[in-house]
């Protein structure tokens, strides 16, 4: 059953009602800018629409949880929270590889501009993505399955998990491990930066600010959810309240990515997959 307090019930179904008002038609009209005012076309804009994508989907999972936390009810039965809960797992993971995969795709087109150009294809940016997806709802099935197991027609779809394997380290450790990923490129694309002359100073600006948005990013949202999930993996909270609520928060990065597409493409819209001779 639902032990939370009332005000962390209500602060729940406000802000996923939020981030769905805002992340859901803002992402859904990228995802129609991205295909059809600029197409598939660059290895950017492959990984800038799988991650419209995630967010739009990670939307769609809201709708039930609002209703759950407004209402203190679970009447829609085990399927509708086994497939609910899948959306929203895979869906925080699948933002996060697809940051950092716009991140990478920038790096090599700006320190590796020739070397890199036949791997950054439209054609091997939408495999990439396709191997992503996969791995991820893979690793979530076990997880699901348990879910379905624990859950009842009069059950907390959202309770705290039965076992220890549905809350593992390996998703913080995952997490962890972009965000180092994100630290690296940023290092080396201001290193590359600083020893160019051709571009503009306009242009670095709008380069470096696709990257200091995929930091923030990270160390705002996906930091926090990250630090609980391990504490509450080696057994140090039992309260899972902090979980609830971190998990929440994290779902405003669907509000703020529409920034980076936005700068994304301003930075290299314009100039198409223009490289930067080093």
């Amino acid at each position: 059953m639902n032990q939370n307090p009332e005000w962390v019930n209500v602060t729940l179904a406000t802000v996923y009602s939020v981030v769905l008002a805002v992340g859901l038609p803002l992402n859904g009209l990228y995802l129609w800018i991205l295909t059809k005012r600029h197409g598939l076309r660059t290895s950017n804009i492959v990984f800038m629409f799988n991650l419209a994508l995630s967010d739009f989907t990670m939307s769609l999972s809201l709708p039930m949880r609002i209703y759950y936390y407004a209402t203190v009810t679970w009447p829609f039965g085990p399927v509708a929270c086994t497939i609910t809960t899948m959306l929203f797992r895979v869906n925080i993971y699948t933002s996060a590889v697809f940051i950092t995969f716009i991140s990478v795709d920038r790096l090599l087109a700006v320190v590796f501009p020739l070397r890199s150009r036949a791997l950054r294809t439209p054609r091997y940016s939408g495999i990439v993505c396709v191997v992503a997806w996969l791995l991820l709802i893979l690793l979530s099935i076990p997880r699901a399955i348990m879910r379905f197991s624990d859950v009842h027609d009069d059950a907390d779809c959202f309770q705290p998990p039965q076992s220890k394997i549905s809350v593992s380290i390996i998703g913080p450790l995952l997490l962890f491990a972009l965000l180092l990923v994100n630290l690296v490129s940023s290092a080396m694309v201001i290193r590359t930066l600083h020893r160019l002359q051709t571009a503009s100073d306009e242009h670095h600006k709008n380069i470096m600010l696709i990257f200091a948005i995929n930091l923030l990013t990270f160390a705002l949202f996906f930091a926090p959810i990250s630090i609980v999930v391990a504490i509450i993996s080696m057994g140090k909270i039992t309260n899972f309240t902090a979980l609830r609520v971190t998990a929440c928060y994290t779902t405003l990065n669907c509000c703020i990515d529409p920034f980076i597409y936005y700068f994304s493409l301003k930075a290299f819209g314009k100039t198409g997959e223009r490289t930067l001779d080093t």
